[in-house]
């Protein structure tokens, strides 16, 4: 009685081992040594005042967004669909867990994209970004991601 007791003990070592030893053992040798390399990034100072109007036609300013986490990026025209990889990160990564978890400190994320033709330059009809935002992106809630319209260069002109 007492060997079968050992042998099921053995056994249950010997799965267990067979089961997380390999992880185990890669887990001990990749964090040998490892050490992160972080880098403390620059602070570029206050971000300067801006005025946009959206795809509604209300007018808005960097001062209706005090307090607010905003984050800003552009988008263009005919992009959305062929420049997908920074739409699907805006979309999928950011705007739909800020849409999914709109409690508490969610609640005060905006994300504001600034619509430019390809060179830059201030698109004049958001109609169509504002139809393809509604038919594309889940939930689509225009209070949280602002389709803007107004010059974007005096946002990206940052100066070390």
């Amino acid at each position: 009685m007492a060997s079968k007791n050992l042998a099921g003990r053995r056994k249950v070592i010997f799965a267990f081992l067979l089961l997380f030893g390999p992880a185990s053992l890669l887990i001990f040798i990749s964090s040998k040594g490892c050490e992160h390399k972080f880098k403390t990034l620059d602070d570029f100072g206050p971000a300067i005042n801006y005025k946009f109007t959206d795809s509604r036609g209300k007018n808005f300013s960097s001062k209706d967004f005090e307090g607010d986490i905003v984050l800003i990026s552009t988008i263009q025209e005919r992009c959305p669909d062929s420049c997908a990889v920074a739409f699907w990160q805006l979309d999928q990564a950011i705007y739909q867990y800020i849409r999914k978890n709109n409690k508490k400190i969610m609640k005060r994320v905006r994300i504001i994209s600034f619509a430019t033709d390809g060179q830059g330059k201030p698109l004049k009809d958001l109609s169509i970004l504002s139809q393809f935002m509604k038919d594309n992106v889940e939930g689509y809630n225009p209070d949280i991601w602002m389709i803007a319209k107004g010059n974007v260069r005096d946002i990206y002109d940052i100066k070390r």
